[in-house]
């Protein structure tokens, strides 16, 4: 987050003070001192220890407050999102694909047999229609094989519409500029030399899991004069994966994403911006996993207080915040816990049952963990900050001056020392 002082005053500065409605952001400084022109960064921290995760968007205020500018106090409005380490993207279109994660496994297909280059002409800004190998989905669209056609373009793209195939100026996905129906491992303006080939190679299936595999081997990308090396793997049920040998983080100008054949629909991994573009050796997958099963534990963190010797208890909810129906298994660690119920389908709320008996006054950190085999691979905790204490616990009155407020401050433990 950036702060600007526009203001031409020199005699005056200005004094200011960061905060936020929510406890889950930080920042690296909460307040400074601006001259007049001058700019600060402030970095902002989410603590997602605070969040359960979901593909929904946390949203939070940031305020910015000041005694001497005229505009205070401003307010800047932020979201949050908390995912699965795999998931790349969460907001998905209405058809749920979301962009995750894949290993790199680049599949070897420069042969002469499965050489494409032959075809083009005038190696740039050129696209050529191939006909489907076999029936596939896309967007919800059947496509059916030997009938439809896609056109392979030396830009980095291939669409499933002629209009516009041949287009170098990448846009956003999903954008009604044509080309529309777009899969895009890396759509910009590039052109093939001597050096330069194109594959494409079909792999068949019978139990529905067949696909094809394109590469652009060594093509010249106008921004920078140097050559890239990628490919995309399109499955028959729809999923996409992108794979990338070369290293794509310097560039600034690219598109890399699907979109469906009205260009109102599509998932954008990457537009136009270098941090978002992959390295090398990455692989990406585009799938409508975002309409299965998402567990999320809730609350992450509790801290629960007991009496040496004494037995506690406290509930963990079980919740799904993606689609479908949920399966999930929960598992306990810490001193003689037991759940109402260590496994299940759909939302619940876990009674988690524990003793201090033989535990000594201190701080014990127990741990519950929830994984699901029908939803996304993702092992989501909770901690439970267990408080032993020995004796009867003080009660300090605190009186307050006339015109004094009371203020509940909630205190975090971020390290404790824990047995």
């Amino acid at each position: 987050m950036k702060l600007s002082r526009l203001s031409t005053t020199v005699q005056a500065r200005w004094t200011g003070l960061i905060s936020a409605d929510v406890p889950w952001l930080s920042f690296d400084i909460q307040g400074g001192v601006l001259a007049s022109g001058e700019e600060a960064v402030v970095k902002v921290y989410a603590d997602s220890a605070f969040l359960p995760l979901s593909t929904q968007a946390y949203t939070a205020t940031i305020s910015l407050t000041s005694d001497v500018a005229s505009n205070s106090p401003l307010e800047v409005l932020t979201t949050v999102r908390v995912l699965p380490p795999d998931m790349l993207i969460g907001e998905s279109d209405s058809y749920g694909h979301v962009a995750v994660s894949e290993d790199y496994n680049w599949i070897d297909i420069r042969a002469q047999d499965f050489d494409l280059s032959s075809f083009y002409s005038t190696f740039d800004d050129e696209a050529l229609g191939f006909y489907l190998p076999f029936d596939m989905e896309l967007f919800g669209t059947t496509l059916a094989g030997s009938e439809d056609v896609f056109y392979l373009s030396t830009n980095g793209l291939l669409t499933f519409a002629s209009a516009g195939s041949m287009n170098s100026e990448n846009t956003p996905l999903p954008s009604q500029i044509t080309p529309n129906a777009v899969i895009a491992p890396f759509w910009a303006d590039l052109r093939m030399t001597e050096n330069s080939r194109l594959y494409g190679r079909i792999f068949g299936s019978d139990n529905g899991n067949s696909r094809f595999v394109i590469e652009w081997y060594r093509f010249v990308n106008k921004e920078d004069g140097q050559e890239y090396t990628f490919q995309v793997e399109v499955f028959e049920y729809g999923d996409v994966i992108l794979r990338y040998e070369s290293d794509f983080t310097s560039l600034t100008v690219g598109s890399i994403g699907i979109e469906d054949f009205t260009g109102t629909e599509g998932l954008q991994v990457a537009l136009n911006t270098q941090t978002d573009f992959p390295p090398p050796s990455t692989a990406i997958r585009i799938t409508t996993r975002g309409q299965e099963p998402l567990l999320s534990l809730t609350p992450l963190w509790q801290q629960v207080n007991v009496a040496a010797g004494a037995e506690f208890q406290a509930t963990v909810g079980v919740r799904n915040t993606g689609s479908g129906t949920l399966e999930w298994s929960l598992s306990a660690a810490g001193p003689s816990m037991s759940l109402s119920s260590s496994s299940g389908v759909g939302d619940a709320d876990i009674t988690v049952s524990g003793s201090a008996a033989g535990l000594s006054a201190g701080q014990y950190l127990c741990t519950i963990t929830g994984t699901s085999d029908n939803g996304y691979v993702w092992d989501d905790t909770v901690r439970i900050l267990l408080n032993v204490y020995s004796g009867t616990p003080d009660t300090v009155a605190i009186a307050l001056d006339a015109g004094w407020n009371a203020v509940y401050v909630p205190v975090y433990v971020r390290a404790p020392v824990c047995r």
